[in-house]
């Protein structure tokens, strides 16, 4: 019988790092998977209703495009959705048969939007088109949809994409939101004379390529550490979305708007949005965009990208936004919303009365 020497002894730390490194792996690839398959689930249930909504011609069709708060997540059921619940409230008014076509999918952005328009146009041939899209373009920055991509005859089908990578980046924000909520309203991205700041939730102030340290004085303001070692007072308040920020480094104070320099990612907003107005108009239908209900949760500066867009592009809008600010003056505004942001069923229900009076009109 041989010994085992220390030659031929396993090392089990080694053999310990290799066995968590797989674990880690297998994790990520279990969830990927789980993933995909809630995922295509939910696009499978989407095309079902989509392939049954063409509805018998005799109806008007209008048409609803856009992500989860059109498609009603977290709504009881799909007749909560608001465009279930506008297709009932014109039923109960009686006049002419109209149908809704929900087109809502959870996680688009205005480029997927844009991409399967022409698909549900032909298909729906609609009379009016309510858009509601953006919120989804602030969090992944889709690229601006191509020529060719357009030209393309085939309706898009399930997107494959890392959805690990997407769940990543919703957690991240919602981070920074749930800080907001704790009291730190001023933890975000700011701009203001072509100046972008941040400050994070673990105590950092970055400004340009400057990187500074922040804390909290006992009064409520904040103490920035400079390099040279030196503190500097900051003294902040909120005037409504705005930053108010007083320093001895900006004299007078700035007001700070919420959100990254204007850039890229809203210029694919507002450049899908041009195209989508201009295929519905071509379609021979009313085009009409909604604001988003705000709330906690909202992208800062979404419903003014929004609101300029229709603008810009001669749009008619409904300023969903300006109900829900009118419905907080009156009441408890947070049942009209669920925890994470979306609408709760009373909160569609609003959208929808809005939606269902413009149909009428």
């Amino acid at each position: 019988m041989t010994k085992e020497t220390p030659a031929n002894k396993p090392d089990q730390r080694a053999l310990r790092v290799i066995a968590s490194v797989v674990g880690v792996v297998f994790a990520a690839l279990l969830l990927e998977l789980v993933l995909q398959v809630a995922a295509l689930v939910m696009h499978l249930r989407n095309s079902d209703v989509h392939a049954a909504a063409g509805g018998d011609g005799t109806a008007r069709v209008v048409l609803c495009v856009g992500d989860s708060f059109t498609f009603g997540l977290h709504a009881t059921s799909p007749a909560f959705s608001y465009p279930s619940l506008a297709q009932s409230l014109v039923a109960a008014r009686g006049g002419a048969p109209t149908q809704f076509v929900n087109r809502g999918v959870p996680g688009q952005s205005s480029r997927d939007v844009l991409l399967r328009l022409d698909d549900d146009l032909a298909r729906h041939r609609p009379e009016v088109v309510y858009v509601l899209v953006g919120t989804n373009d602030h969090t992944f920055r889709p690229t601006l949809v191509r020529a060719e991509e357009l030209a393309s005859t085939r309706p898009p089908g399930f997107a494959w994409r890392v959805r690990t990578w997407r769940l990543l980046q919703l957690l991240t924000n919602s981070g920074s939101e749930a800080d907001a909520q704790r009291g730190l309203p001023f933890v975000g991205v700011w701009h203001a004379n072509q100046v972008e700041f941040e400050f994070t939730a673990e105590g950092v102030m970055r400004l340009g390529d400057q990187q500074w340290t922040w804390s909290l004085a006992p009064d409520g303001g904040l103490r920035v550490q400079l390099p040279d070692g030196r503190q500097l007072p900051i003294e902040w308040r909120l005037e409504g979305p705005r930053l108010h920020v007083a320093c001895a480094l900006w004299d007078p104070p700035l007001l700070f708007e919420p959100g990254p320099m204007p850039g890229p990612g809203n210029a694919v907003l507002r450049e899908h949005l041009r195209q989508i107005v201009a295929k519905v108009r071509v379609a021979g239908a009313r085009c009409v965009l909604l604001t988003y209900p705000g709330g906690a949760f909202a992208r800062p500066g979404l419903n003014d990208e929004l609101r300029a867009a229709a603008r810009e592009n001669g749009s008619e809008l409904l300023d969903v936004e300006a109900r829900f600010v009118e419905l907080a003056k009156d009441g408890d505004i947070a049942r009209y919303y669920v925890e994470d942001g979306h609408c709760s069923d009373l909160g569609n229900e609003e959208i929808a009365k809005l939606c269902a009076a413009d149909a009428q009109r």
